[in-house]
């Protein structure tokens, strides 16, 4: 079913931006740090790389969600089960929230799919795979020798859109905040997998706002 067609399933109004989204964590996670408290500590969108590093040193997995991504509450429990059930899989290494498919359900009985793509609108990992995340992407002068990219991607056009972001990453250490795709490449450099829902659990409001404020109120859906 579309997604729009399936808008007032649930809805959440942001009152007040941050404590909003501190109440609606704090209902499916009691005693979790707040979101405001996160984001502070995290700063903008380029300190989202260090407040991960930070947060691993003291657990051994998160879950994932920026200032712009509004979760249905079963998206914690989606995690949390998986992050559970995935935990000693090493070949496993994101959990999505979306699967940014234009249909809210994708045709599949079960509740979740393995993809080699990884979406970070809301997502979960472990400590033992964000080891392998480098924001420089150093291994890619190796991987750029190999076929990896043009078998993932099984377009020309595609390999040569991820090989010149790829490219920069490496060229230009420090300078680009594109943490998203080194996350990618740390997941695609060591055959990692993620595990896709089958319906959205995320809704991403960041294209229709201001920063930390909200000019409509952000939608989601959950499946059973």
């Amino acid at each position: 079913m579309p997604f729009s067609s399936r808008r007032n399933q649930f809805t959440l109004k942001i009152r007040g931006g941050l404590e909003m989204a501190d109440k609606q964590i704090s209902k499916v996670l009691p005693g979790s740090v707040k979101f405001g408290e996160l984001l502070a500590m995290w700063g903008p969108h380029h300190r989202i790389v260090s407040g991960l590093n930070a947060a691993f040193q003291q657990v051994e997995e998160l879950i994932v969600l920026e200032d712009d991504c509004v979760p249905h509450p079963t998206f914690f429990k989606f995690c949390e089960e998986l992050l559970e059930r995935y935990r000693d899989d090493k070949r496993v290494m994101h959990i999505s929230g979306s699967h940014l498919q234009p249909q809210t359900f994708r045709s599949t009985p079960y509740s979740y799919t393995f993809a080699r793509w990884n979406v970070s609108w809301g997502w979960a990992t472990w400590r033992r795979a964000w080891q392998h995340f480098d924001l420089e992407v150093r291994l890619w002068p190796q991987v750029r020798e190999t076929a990896l990219l043009t078998e993932l991607m099984k377009d020309p056009r595609g390999v040569k859109e991820y090989s010149a972001i790829f490219d920069d990453l490496y060229n230009r250490p420090g300078q680009n905040d594109g943490w998203d795709y080194a996350w990618s490449f740390a997941c695609w450099s060591q055959s990692g997998f993620t595990l896709m829902p089958s319906t959205t659990l995320v809704a991403n409001v960041g294209l229709v706002r201001t920063p930390r404020i909200f000019h409509r109120r952000p939608t989601t859906h959950g499946g059973g």
